[in-house]
């Protein structure tokens, strides 16, 4: 158990460790207990250093989480005659918290290697190694909470924070935007999101707000941008692909009167997208084939890192990705029929035109696969993956593909993920072999908007 975990287990009376415990509450509870990490460290034990206060690990992806928590009141930042004084101490300590990100930064131009729970075991007592450089994306965010006694009143709560940290120290300036959110924001924000992909989509929207096409912002407010966005309305479009050079936001109970207003459709929204599904159980097999994996202290185990890899991009999808996979094998699973072909499968080829997951093709489907012959699937899923990008006319654009199978009459899972090079194309086969293949497969689209299927 680490010092924080300690200090938190014995009750301290310190509100900055129990905001950190109901951020990292509230984070499990939403997109599981299996990748969200507390104060990961480097160093050895008697010298250890926080990397950062919580981590969401999604290979490729990792959210890192600095969180601040002050004495003070929303009433102190606009009466009284310190009020400026305190203010500037709140902004200070939201930079002071993207400094420390230069830990983080330093670690990972080291490879280091951090020691992480196996939080997806039962046995929360064992641990295992992460080496930093399986992280290819670093999200940043800081997170900055205060006592506010009119949070809940839309029009008196305290919103005068800035939505992103702009002098941040020049080791995380490649990382791209660090976002800023005031914790009671976060906590509506998460709420309503069902994946770690869900997060991912949001902050990647968010950025593009505020860096593309730069616009004047008046007025602003966290949760009625987030409600533009959540609800897919067309203004959300048009302001962040520039339709307008000024914002104003004045409508501060957008989101509790969108939520009002559509609690019906939120309900079925919610009981949709958060239920378990097969995808959730799949993961839940790989989990418990690299729980079984015994290692010694400080050796990295390649069935652990190929579990992260693996479930990692899964999480990545946003719910309605993940819910579309989800129907696709439930009926890939009720049609298929051995065939008595040596390789018989059914599946579908799918592509995600927008990030986290647009480098990605992904092929998800069922096969009578075993150890000697789960190779040979893969590679020719793969030769036809190289014809299915080209035809699609994304190369150039796809940098991996992402195998996903199981049994139908066993609990079996084969993954594998396979970087594409352009050297790689010189394989692909013409649509005439693909019609003559003896693998049955199949293209899908997946629908953009939630809100599509939600009716």
């Amino acid at each position: 158990m680490s010092d924080k975990e300690s200090e938190m287990s014995q009750g301290r009376d310190d509100l900055g460790i129990v905001r950190e415990k109901e951020l990292l509450s509230a984070l499990r509870l939403r997109f599981g207990t299996d990748c969200v990490y507390y104060s990961p460290k480097t160093g050895s034990a008697k010298t250890p250093k926080e990397l950062c206060d919580i981590i969401v690990l999604a290979l490729p992806y990792a959210i890192v989480i600095q969180l601040k928590w002050l004495k003070s009141t929303a009433e102190d930042f606009v009466e009284g005659e310190e009020s400026a004084v305190k203010r500037e101490r709140l902004l200070r300590r939201m930079h002071k918290a993207a400094e420390q990100y230069k830990e983080l930064s330093s670690a990972l131009s080291h490879d280091a290697i951090i020691t992480l729970s196996r939080v997806w075991s039962a046995n929360g007592n064992r641990t295992f190694q992460l080496p930093l450089q399986r992280i290819k994306k670093i999200v940043p965010l800081v997170i900055v909470d205060f006592q506010d006694q009119n949070y809940l009143d839309p029009e008196k709560r305290y919103t005068d924070i800035p939505p992103v940290i702009t002098d941040v120290p020049t080791q995380i300036k490649g990382w791209g935007l660090v976002h800023s959110f005031l914790l009671a924001d976060f906590f509506c924000v998460i709420d309503q999101l069902f994946t770690v992909g869900d997060l991912l989509l949001w902050l990647r929207e968010r950025e593009r707000f505020f860096t593309e096409r730069p616009k004047m912002l008046l007025g602003y407010n966290e949760l009625t941008l987030f409600s533009l966005y959540l609800v897919n309305n067309p203004l959300w479009r048009k302001i962040v692909e520039g339709a307008y050079n000024g914002v104003w936001i004045d409508d501060n109970d957008c989101f509790e009167r969108v939520l009002c207003e559509k609690e019906t459709a939120f309900q079925k929204r919610r009981d949709m997208f958060h239920r378990k599904n097969v995808v959730d159980e799949l993961i839940m097999r790989m989990a418990n084939v690299a729980d079984c994996e015994v290692c010694v202290q400080k050796e990295v185990s390649p069935m652990i890192l190929d579990y992260l890899e693996y479930s990692g991009r899964i999480k990545c999808w946003p719910s309605m990705i993940k819910h579309d996979v989800a129907r696709k094998l439930i009926e890939h699973l009720s049609n298929f029929q051995p065939t008595g072909r040596s390789l018989p499968i059914l599946g579908s080829y799918g592509f995600f035109d927008y990030r986290p997951v647009s480098e990605t093709v992904y092929y998800f489907g069922v096969a009578e696969f075993n150890e000697e012959n789960a190779e040979i699937y893969c590679r020719e899923l793969f030769i036809r993956a190289l014809s299915y990008i080209q035809q699609r006319g994304m190369k150039g654009e796809v940098s991996e593909l992402f195998i996903l199978l199981t049994r139908k009459d066993r609990p079996s899972v084969c993954c594998k993920v396979c970087p594409i090079t352009d050297t790689d194309y010189q394989y692909a086969i013409s649509e005439a072999q693909l019609k003559q293949t003896r693998l049955s497969f199949s293209t899908e689209e997946f629908c953009l908007s939630e809100w599509d299927i939600v009716k």
